[in-house]
């Protein structure tokens, strides 16, 4: 599949090759691979695609960014469902662009896990904690 840019002054418009939207941009890129035209999108607008919220409702290829990450729906998402996160769903998301050498780390390719707020044994978050700058209770 191909993959068009059109841009101008203050505009980008990103295109499958079989999309029948017509721009009046002057210029146009054309690209193969997906991540390449994701990557050319976010040199000439960094704020291009929406971050992922949590409530709002998707349809297959729409694109969003979530924890500096751009990834793909690959089916429509329930708005009256729990939507898991674009980076915990490889069922319903793909990962199609990621900027090499990012400071972010991303969770789903480290050992590393995120702190936890403490909780008791019923469930409910523990007391605050007075010695950590949050004021909160960790795991």
């Amino acid at each position: 599949m191909t993959y068009k840019i059109f841009y101008g002054l203050g505009a980008v418009h990103f295109l499958d090759k079989n999309s029948t939207v017509v721009s009046g941009q002057p210029n146009c890129d054309e690209f193969e691979d997906e991540s390449d035209a994701v990557s050319r999108v976010l040199e000439l607008d960094p704020s291009h695609f929406s971050q992922w919220d949590r409530e709002q409702s998707y349809e297959a290829g729409d694109r969003v960014s979530f924890l500096k990450t751009i990834y793909r729906a690959l089916c429509d998402s329930d708005p009256d469902a729990l939507a898991p996160t674009p980076a915990s769903s490889p069922k319903s998301w793909v990962k199609i662009y990621r900027p090499e050498g990012g400071l972010l780390i991303d969770l789903l390719e480290t050992d590393e896990q995120p702190r936890r707020r403490a909780h008791n044994a019923n469930g409910t978050f523990r007391a605050n904690d007075p010695s950590t700058p949050e004021n909160e209770a960790w795991e």
